[in-house]
């Protein structure tokens, strides 16, 4: 599977957990925030650092908060 694929997988992943457990905006928040500490820690020594990898990380932090926010609107 494509490298950007599985960032966004895990941004997304993140942001349906916390978001749900914590509101969609907390979740988008811990969804950007790991995607950027991923590629710090790639810039360390660890990987390769890939500021499209933390981007693909925020966006399927985006889809997972508005998912949540989605359900939970039908769900009422």
């Amino acid at each position: 599977m494509n490298d950007k694929a599985l960032h966004m997988i895990a941004g997304l992943i993140i942001s349906l957990v916390l978001g749900w457990l914590y509101g969609p905006l907390m979740g988008l928040a811990v969804a950007i925030v790991a995607g950027i500490v991923k590629e710090l820690w790639d810039y360390m020594g660890h990987g390769t650092s890939d500021f499209g990898d933390a981007l693909a990380t925020a966006e399927g932090g985006v889809a997972g908060g508005l998912l949540v926010i989605f359900v939970s609107y039908v769900l009422g």
